[in-house]
């Protein structure tokens, strides 16, 4: 069996669910400015009055 591997874009795995990334998405700094908040990136199917998020935190070092 030959597979064919193919660039992973929100586009074409629309049809399964959500890809997560922060690549041109909108992100706000939190801790001081030490971290990027990529807020809310996908929606998690859960009971029907429930709502999940899902962020990611891009962080840099802090000097302690």
């Amino acid at each position: 069996m030959k597979l064919q591997v193919l660039p992973l874009s929100q586009e074409a795995f629309s049809a399964y669910g959500d890809v997560i990334e922060t690549q041109q998405r909108d992100f706000f700094h939190i801790n001081n400015g030490l971290v990027e908040r990529y807020h809310d990136l996908a929606l998690v199917e859960i009971l029907e009055q429930d709502r999940t998020l899902i962020s990611i935190n891009r962080a840099q070092p802090a000097n302690l």
